[in-house]
């Protein structure tokens, strides 16, 4: 089933902690988002979907713009019929140059009227810096740990939904639709399609009921124009991953290792080592985050000195 309509109200989500305005010092943009949320069912009954009607607890969010790392979560202790639902979501960016989205979710709702969600989000801006035009498409797989069996239609009682959602976006597009420069809040249209948004070059998304036990599943992007997309020397682009895990009323699912982001496969070995070497990722380097903490260091001492300094009259 097809539940990217459904999801999008509540994945589509900017992280309100540690907001970072947009810099133009910095080349590209990068961040990670999660979070996890916990809803009524409104007490429908055995037969019919779960709406989500009620939120139980503030969404439980982190990250933001220029952040490599983020993870939010709940445990539901309280005295209510929810008691013992829980959800996280944890993302990063990892090195080895591309700084791709690593991304975790586990997600379990009590089976008296509980919806639960855990989701986590990241994106990376690049630049291809190569002199003949390369094909580039990404490829996601996500591994679930374990999972209850789900009932067709995951939004009923036992019912779990994993989905995950990849899309690949001209870099200025990005920003100016989906950044606030003043504040760096992001908000990402979750399940956004070719026509759907400005700026989309290619997506791919996959959604499905938990089968029970462990699983996984792998989904490659294709271009509006159908096919890898085509990248022209200085063009610049951002990579994003989207994971969510819902569950319904008893259901269950572990996706703690993980959904990865990678080079699509399907491009072959001598795109792919073409596209390693060519491609540039907004994040730094750690030899780059310490020569700025370290120019940091050097602007204070400088300006204590400029405070401390005597002041001399003519």
């Amino acid at each position: 089933m097809s539940i990217k309509l459904t999801l999008a109200a509540v994945t589509a989500f900017a992280a309100a902690s540690a907001l970072t305005p947009m810099s133009a010092a910095r080349a590209g943009v990068y961040g990670v988002q999660t979070l996890a949320s916990e809803r009524t069912c409104g007490g429908a009954g055995p037969a019919a979907e779960c709406p989500g009607s009620n939120r139980l607890i503030p969404f439980q969010t982190d990250g933001g713009l220029y952040r490599t790392t983020a993870s939010s979560g709940f445990v539901e202790t309280r005295a209510i019929p929810q008691k013992g639902s829980y959800a996280s979501g944890s993302a990063e960016l990892n090195g080895g140059g591309l700084y791709l989205p690593t991304l975790h979710a586990a997600s379990y709702a009590a089976p008296n009227d509980a919806r639960v969600n855990g989701s986590a989000a990241g994106f990376t801006s690049f630049t291809y810096n190569g002199k003949v035009d390369s094909a580039f498409g990404l490829q996601a797989t996500l591994t679930i740990d374990d999972s209850t069996v789900s009932p067709d239609n995951g939004l009923l009682p036992n019912g779990g939904i994993a989905a995950l959602y990849l899309a690949i976006y001209d870099e200025k597009a990005f920003i100016d639709n989906f950044i606030d420069p003043s504040t760096g809040a992001v908000n990402v249209a979750y399940g956004a399609t070719c026509g759907d948004v400005p700026g989309l070059l290619g997506w791919a998304y996959s959604d499905l009921t938990a089968p029970g036990g462990a699983f996984s599943v792998s989904a490659s992007t294709v271009s509006c124009g159908g096919g890898p997309i085509t990248l022209k020397s200085a063009q610049k682009i951002v990579a994003y991953s989207n994971l969510s895990l819902f569950t319904n009323r008893g259901g269950f699912i572990d996706a703690s290792h993980t959904l990865t982001t990678q080079l699509d496969p399907g491009l072959g070995e001598e795109t792919i080592r073409g596209l390693q070497t060519n491609l540039t990722a907004a994040v730094p380097e750690p030899a780059t985050w310490a020569m700025m903490v370290g120019g940091f260091a050097m602007l204070g001492a400088a300006a204590r000195r400029r405070v401390q300094a005597p002041r001399v009259s003519a």
